[in-house]
Order: structure tokens, then sequence, then C-alpha cells
């Protein structure tokens, strides 16, 4: 999720459903270890003019594949269900 206070309710939808819910995040994100099972920090301090979120989409990135590839018929279920919760949380 790429702001804050929708990745804070999908978290929470996740607990919900009984997901195990893992947050990446930079370095600043105060809310996560609060409600999610495990939290994935990536740098976003990197010294250069305009700040780089490449090591959270890497991390991320890196992250769904395995777990998409781990759980291949899985994944097509939770997908199908994506449009529900997108819907639910409002975000389009």
């Amino acid at each position: 999720m790429p702001y804050a206070r929708e990745a804070i309710n999908l978290t929470r939808l996740a607990k919900e459903e009984e997901r195990a819910c893992i947050v990446v995040s930079d370095e600043y994100c105060h809310w996560s270890r609060g409600i999610a099972d495990a939290v994935i920090y990536a740098p976003s301090r990197t010294g250069l003019f305009l700040e780089s979120t490449v090591g959270i989409s890497l991390a991320l990135s890196l992250l769904v594949d395995s777990a998409a590839a781990a759980h291949p018929e899985e994944s097509r279920e939770r997908l199908l269900q994506w449009k529900a919760h997108a819907k639910r949380l409002r975000l389009f």
C-alpha cells in the first residue's frame, strides 16, 4: 500500500481475517510494530537530493514474488479477493 492511512487499514483487515501480516516500510513507520506480525524496515535515507524508495520497493518485490511462487493457488485466490478489499478500503 503506498499510503500510511490505507496501509494501517489494510493491516487491520488482514488481522480481522486472521492472516499473518508483514509490513515493509521505511525507518519512519511508527505504527507497524503494534499491529503487524513482523516488520521489515528498508532504509529510505539515501543522501540523494530526492529521497529514494528503491530499498522498500526491492524488499517488497522480493517478498511478494517469493510468497506468490511458493503458494500459487492461494495467490490466485487472494488476487481475486483484492477487488472486494480495495472497494472496502475505498482505494478507488
